[in-house]
C-alpha cells in the first residue's frame, strides 16, 4: 500500500510527493488527507501539497523537493489569504511570530 492510498487527496499527486513524504511517515501519525496546489511557496505556478496529519501538517514544494514540517502544538491560528490568481496561508505561532507559506 502506497502513502497516497492511505489518505484522501484531491488529485493525482506530482511524481516525487511519496518520496518527500517517506521520511515522515509515522505508524502512530498517518496522514489524514492532502491537497495537491499549483501555486509553489514563492507564489509561481508549480506543483505543491499541504499534508495533514493528526498532530501536524505539512507544506511539500514538489518542483524543488522540499518540505516544511509544522506541528499544531506550535501554531495559534492560521488563515488563507485569496487573492485575484494567488493566495498564501498566514500561520501565527504560539511564540508571537508569524509565518507565511
Amino acid at each position: 500500500m502506497t502513502i497516497m492510498d492511505s489518505m484522501l487527496i484531491n488529485k493525482t499527486a506530482p511524481e516525487n510527493f511519496e518520496e518527500l513524504l517517506k521520511p515522515y511517515q509515522n505508524d502512530n501519525e498517518p496522514f489524514l488527507f492532502a491537497v495537491i496546489g499549483d501555486l509553489d511557496l514563492d507564489a509561481h505556478y508549480g506543483q505543491t501539497a499541504i499534508v495533514v496529519g493528526e498532530k501536524r501538517f505539512f507544506i511539500l514544494d514538489t518542483d524543488k523537493n522540499t518540505v516544511k514540517d509544522y506541528s499544531f502544538s506550535y501554531i495559534s491560528s492560521a488563515k488563507i489569504k485569496r487573492m485575484y490568481s494567488n493566495a498564501y496561508l498566514a500561520l501565527a505561532k504560539k511564540d508571537g511570530t508569524e509565518e507565511i507559506v
